[in-house]
């Protein structure tokens, strides 16, 4: 596993291409209220006024997300 790029994070999730910038720096979907910052080997979550941060990685085949206490996801 690697520090996946941005480009592997969009590809990977789904529902990233309805995701549309605002004028704060996180990126919505259309009547949301959660927020979202993705950039290379990062994914940050905005929710409920509290932010999360992960590190994602990428094998070529599979997304991994790991939060900061080390707790790891695969996403596909």
């Amino acid at each position: 596993m690697r520090i996946a790029t941005e480009a592997e994070i969009r590809m990977v999730l789904r529902g990233t291409s309805e995701l549309k910038a605002s004028k704060n720096g996180w990126e919505y979907r259309q009547g949301s209220r959660v927020g979202y910052k993705i950039s290379n080997g990062q994914m940050c979550v905005f929710q409920s006024g509290r932010q999360s941060c992960f590190t994602m990685y990428y094998d070529g085949k599979r997304l991994e997300m790991m939060d900061k206490r080390g707790n790891r996801e695969f996403l596909n």
